[in-house]
């Protein structure tokens, strides 16, 4: 019986001690098998993370990226679009927060303006929902980190980058991602109560 109510609490401990610890993660997407530059990205996991492309144009590259590799889209991937979409979510519906990512703009212009819209939703609700209309990297790449967005929780970001000109292309890396501690913290408080009821059975 002691050996058990050893195991209850050695177990409780685990997740504890990591909702204590929780440490942010960063999508870089390095190249799982069959990466491959020009894939369309479709479904992409990595580190409990799950990146979708609901529209646009993504596609994985070997060659872009904060350092390489990354994902490309834009008017200069195949099929063209100014404008394409990721939707980040954890394995398995957990809570996180958002800090930031990195972008970087570029075309046959000096100047190649992209804009994006970041909205963090938990469920069905909107939590932040932020838009910058004059993003202007010229070929370097910049990392945004929006005020007022990191520390919110949330269930899903989506993230929308628009470039609208002509021979123009738009890459994304490292999504900074933190995995919500409440989750950990509530599966070690409930093993925690396991032991007073084990207890219980064995003494009535």
């Amino acid at each position: 019986m002691r050996l058990f109510l050893k195991s209850i609490f050695a177990l409780a401990a685990v997740p504890l001690f990591f909702a204590s610890t929780a440490s942010a993660t960063t999508i870089t997407f390095a190249p799982p098998p069959g990466f491959s530059t020009g894939t369309p990205l479709g479904t992409y996991t990595e580190f409990g993370y799950t990146v979708t492309s609901p529209a646009g144009n993504w596609v994985e590259n070997f060659a872009q990226g904060n350092p390489a590799p990354g994902i490309t889209g834009g008017n200069v991937v195949s099929p063209k679009s100014p404008t394409s979409t990721l939707t980040i979510t954890q394995n398995g519906g957990g809570d996180f927060s958002f800090t930031g990512f990195d972008l970087n703009s570029y075309g046959s212009t000096s100047l190649a303006p992209a804009s994006y819209t970041i909205t963090g939703m938990n469920g069905a609700s909107t939590v932040f929902s932020v838009s910058n209309a004059s993003v202007v990297t010229s070929g370097h790449w910049v990392t945004f980190d929006p005020a007022g967005i990191s520390g919110n929780v949330v269930t899903s970001v989506t993230i929308t980058v628009t470039n609208p000109t002509t021979n123009s292309e738009y890459s994304l890396d490292n999504i900074v991602l933190t995995p919500e501690p409440n989750s950990l913290f509530l599966l070690g408080t409930g093993l925690l109560g396991l032991g007073p009821v084990a207890r219980r059975k064995v003494f009535a």
